[in-house]
């Protein structure tokens, strides 16, 4: 769109204003402007000009959002195929800064989002920050059971999702320095949440499995947020950690089996008998021994391991 020209008119002057469109800014900007629109609508600008055209295929920033109201089939089957066209036609040279999934409930189990796929081609895409929204349908939907591999992610959100074990491995994924886990679940008896180059985490409202092979590997991390979930992991040592919150729910330490005074009978538990290793084996405590700052909630009457909190040294 060229430039008009405007006269402004005075009592002593007059004189031309230039008025500068939309039209007059780089492909970048535009393409960046586009990405604060869902996927869907900013694929319709491509009507407006012949300049408009392709301009969606360069967007920095993907939301793919779906939210309004509960999905039929035919509307899942539509989405998929809007979002499968989409990622297929993307620029896969243009950077990807942040890519994003949400949608509304939908009525049936039978037919689902590709959401794997799409996470897959948003990493080959080189997204630097994932978030995943997703409905609380059919018990949770189940991400693939794969390893995320990306030199370039960063930050990664997931809420309402439920995760499996390799998913959880995030050793190749180097760069990575947050993650923040709401509301999820993990349908794997054994797991490790594993990476060395996090940062900060938080895991809120999450169902683990009571499960004494379940771990946080994160030796470089500096802050930490373990709130309200069931039976949480047990934690490696974190020697960098200088802050860190928790706070438990009902018998998310105990084992399971626990009776009065929240542990179980059974001497052989490793996460409520007294094995010789006092609090070595301390189920939450053991790697935030190194924190500087550390806020511990929990409700009284409830024990973290054993009866004997003088067994650990933080107290």
């Amino acid at each position: 769109m060229p430039q008009e020209q405007v006269k402004v008119s005075g009592r002593h002057n007059r004189r031309k204003v230039s008025m500068v469109g939309i039209d007059t800014l780089p492909d970048e900007v535009l393409a960046r402007v586009l990405s604060f629109l869902p996927v869907r609508e900013a694929v319709q600008t491509c009507v407006l000009a012949r300049r408009w055209r392709h301009l969606w295929k360069s967007m920095p920033a993907l939301r793919i959002v779906f939210e309004d109201g509960p999905l039929t089939p035919e509307d899942v089957d539509d989405m998929n195929r809007f979002v499968n066209m989409f990622m297929f036609l993307r620029d896969r040279g243009a950077p990807l800064e942040f890519f994003e999934f949400k949608i509304d409930d939908f009525d049936s189990c039978e037919n689902e989002p590709h959401i794997s796929l799409w996470i897959q081609q948003a990493l080959l895409s080189q997204a630097r920050s994932l978030n995943v929204e997703l409905p609380l349908v059919c018990g949770g939907l189940p991400l693939d059971d794969m390893h995320l591999i990306s030199k370039h992610l960063t930050t990664l959100e997931l809420k309402l999702v439920t995760l499996r074990g390799k998913f959880l491995d995030f050793s190749s994924c180097p760069v990575l320095k947050s993650l923040q886990m709401r509301d999820c679940s993990v349908s794997t008896s054994s797991y490790r949440i594993s990476s060395q180059s996090l940062k900060c985490l938080t895991i809120s409202g999450t169902m683990f499995p009571g499960i004494r092979r379940s771990w946080i590997s994160a030796p470089s991390l500096v802050w930490l947020q373990l709130t309200d979930n069931t039976t949480p992991p047990l934690l490696e040592s974190m020697p960098s950690l200088v802050n860190a919150f928790v706070r438990l729910n009902d018998a998310v330490a105990y084992c399971g089996k626990e009776e009065f005074g929240g542990s179980c009978s059974d001497d052989s538990c490793n996460n409520c008998a007294d094995d010789g290793r006092l609090s070595e084996d301390c189920m939450v405590l053991k790697g935030l021994s190194k924190a500087e700052s550390l806020e511990l909630v929990c409700t009284p009457g409830e024990f973290i391991f054993k009866r004997d909190l003088n067994w650990c040294p933080l107290f």
